[in-house]
């Protein structure tokens, strides 16, 4: 396949999210080469990274603490990370098309990105697929290598695969606690196909925007909801605007970082090795201190005053029940049915008490051919 299979999401508005800001962007900033790190020449490579994560936001110090500083470190400085952070470069989608031209050499994904630069890695974001972190945990660690493999399929190496949370729901109409709260309602769509279908059976109206949009949306009126995480609603200001927050876990949230395949092979072998090497552990790092920041964000907005809505248990099943629908409707379109009964196998498992986390040195699950 070439480089980031095409992927139409019928959930976005085309051509629109590659605004006039990131053209600019590109044509003034973003040079089309890259240095290439040589062990004879001595020479370090600058890669340019794209990401929506703001500067001095949580995902943000932490990437730079343990992904981007780590590298340099582990690297000799011969790798050398230059990050565009806030969205300067454009939305997910921008970073894909910049790094199919060049101008990009990696990006920090959110879950919507990462699905649309791997349309199968959208498996681990349906909804109520995992109860809680320790089975995120226990899948990423047995499907990180097929999931990298599927992702060199579209020309880009998964460098990282981190959090960003287990997505609630916010309204600033309604405190959606009934299937019937949702007719009426609009939602900011950002996330793609899966929250299109989502919404489709709940009975819910949309607009579709990219990220940088939501927020601007939100706090006009063209839209009243998001399914989001705590820390972006909370450094979006939309604590004013929220009335009410469901927090019942809707979806989990990716976040990955990925480069271009070709700048990874440029990066002697032994560098490679330190990186493969240490993964686990910044992954960890990073992980367990974004989930700590999520809670305190929810925190902080139920503090501020954003009222907390609770399903009622019957309720909650309809929800599910109606939510999950989505598995069938996007299997074998987005993600193979097969990815999917694996992942729900392992978790099936997991929960009779029959499967646990891999431990230190066990193999992850080996990569589709």
């Amino acid at each position: 396949m070439g480089l980031f299979k095409d992927f139409v999401n019928p959930g976005r508005p085309g051509m629109k999210t590659r605004t006039i800001l990131a053209a600019i962007f590109a044509l003034c900033v973003l040079a089309p080469g890259v240095a290439r790190a040589g062990e004879e020449s001595g020479a370090a490579a600058v890669w340019k990274i794209g990401t929506l994560a703001p500067k001095g936001a949580g995902w943000a110090r932490h990437a730079n603490e343990y992904i981007i500083q780590e590298t340099i470190r582990q690297t000799d400085g011969k790798i050398r990370p230059q990050v565009f952070w806030g969205g300067v470069a454009g939305d997910d989608e921008d970073y894909l098309e910049l790094m199919r031209e060049g101008k990009l050499q990696g990006a920090g994904l959110s879950g919507q990105g990462a699905a649309l630069a791997c349309p199968e890695f959208s498996v681990v974001e349906l909804p109520f697929l995992f109860t809680g972190y320790p089975e995120v945990d226990l899948v990423r660690k047995r499907f990180f290598a097929r999931f990298d493999a599927l992702f060199a399929a579209y020309g880009l190496k998964l460098l990282y695969w981190l959090d960003q949370d287990f997505d609630q729901m916010y309204s600033a109409k309604s405190p959606m606690t009934r299937l019937e709260d949702f007719s009426g309602t609009r939602f900011v769509l950002w996330y793609g196909p899966l929250e299109e279908n989502l919404f489709e059976v709940l009975d819910a109206e949309w607009t579709a925007l990219n990220v940088p949009d939501s927020a601007r949306a939100l706090r006009s009126g063209e839209a009243d909801s998001v399914v989001g995480p705590a820390q972006w609603v909370l450094a979006a200001q939309l604590g004013p605007v929220m009335r009410y927050v469901n927090p019942q876990p809707v979806r989990y949230s990716p976040v990955v970082v990925v480069i271009c395949l070709d700048a990874w092979k440029r990066m002697p072998q032994r560098y490679k090795d330190i990186q493969e090497k240490n993964r686990e552990g910044t992954q960890e790092r990073f992980t367990a201190d974004v989930r700590r920041d999520n809670q305190r964000s929810l925190d902080a907005l139920l503090a501020y005053g954003v009222k907390e809505a609770q399903w009622e248990p019957e309720e909650l099943e309809r929800f599910r029940a109606r939510a999950t629908a989505v598995y069938g409707q996007m299997a074998n379109i987005l993600y193979p049915a097969e990815l999917l009964g694996e992942i729900q196998g392992l978790l099936a498992a997991h929960r009779a008490g029959a499967e646990k986390a891999p431990g230190p040195g066990e193999n992850p699950r080996a990569p589709l051919p």
